[in-house]
């Protein structure tokens, strides 16, 4: 049984021998070993060797999304783009006797296979995590909204009010993996979307952020001389923020055609940026 690392927030500690927490207990560790982030920012801390080999919790995971697995230690994804430049294996001479820790779903794989799960169950046909660098933003898409749809301007969620163009490219530098989803009902996606970015969020995602397709309906009338009144349900559609709906499905051989009439089928997409 070799070591393996996991994406999680739970993170297993060995201290010297003879040594036990420092007098500033959990958040004194916690500043030592990430002193970037915050004290409280895991979930899990286990530690072996110390004298009382004492487990301390903080707000810890749902059981249902909680397993049991050995391992020598474990840290957080490290945002690389694939497992193989990770070392995923030491000889098994170099674990401990025993030792067990408990830590969400055992890889990003199996998450995302959740996530996709979940998103055909809402109603979604087509779902797949995909790399952000195949997600295709021009600056003419934000010309359709501009000088073609009669929501311009109306909406909180709609340009000028969303991110534009420029600011889209950043965001998409920040993330590596997406899901983009495939349905038929632009209301229905953005349901879904929503749904899928508390769900990812949940499981680990912490960037997990949706975006929809067409204007938002949350609202009879939308007051843009204000903040929006509901920022955890009301997000921006891909084509808001200057993303090429057609070219990215394509990118992903997903069908998307213009429509030559009313009674054709409509294909709509949705995007959740993952990680």
């Amino acid at each position: 049984m070799g070591r393996e690392l996991f994406y999680c927030r739970t993170f297993l500690v060995f201290l010297h021998n003879g040594t036990d927490l420092p007098h500033e207990g959990l958040a004194g560790i916690m500043k030592r070993l990430f002193p970037c982030r915050s004290p409280l920012c895991t979930d899990r801390l286990y530690f072996r060797n110390s004298p009382c080999q004492q487990n301390v919790f903080v707000n810890p995971w749902p059981k249902k999304y909680l397993i049991k697995r050995p391992a020598l230690f474990i840290v957080p994804w490290s945002g690389k783009n694939s497992l193989g430049d990770l070392p995923m294996h030491t000889p098994d001479s170099a674990m401990p006797e025993f030792q067990t820790v408990v830590t969400p779903h055992q890889n990003l794989a199996d998450v995302c296979n959740v996530l996709i799960k979940k998103t055909i169950e809402l109603g979604c046909v087509q779902a797949a995590v995909i790399h952000t660098n195949t997600i295709s933003v021009a600056r003419w898409v934000q010309l359709k909204c501009k000088y073609g749809c009669e929501e311009y301007g109306k909406k909180l969620t709609c340009p000028p009010h969303s991110p534009s163009f420029e600011e889209m490219k950043e965001i998409l530098r920040e993330y590596n993996r997406a899901l983009l989803l495939h349905g038929h009902l632009s209301w229905q996606m953005r349901y879904i979307t929503a749904e899928i970015e508390k769900m990812a969020f949940s499981l680990g995602f912490y960037k997990a952020f949706g975006l929809g397709a067409g204007p938002c309906k949350l609202c009879e009338d939308c007051d843009t001389s204000h903040a929006c009144v509901r920022t955890t349900e009301a997000r921006p559609s891909m084509e808001a923020c200057g993303i090429d709906v057609y070219q990215t499905a394509r990118n992903h051989n997903f069908k998307i055609e213009t429509l030559k009439s009313k009674d054709d089928e409509v294909n709509i997409y949705g995007l959740i940026l993952l990680e």
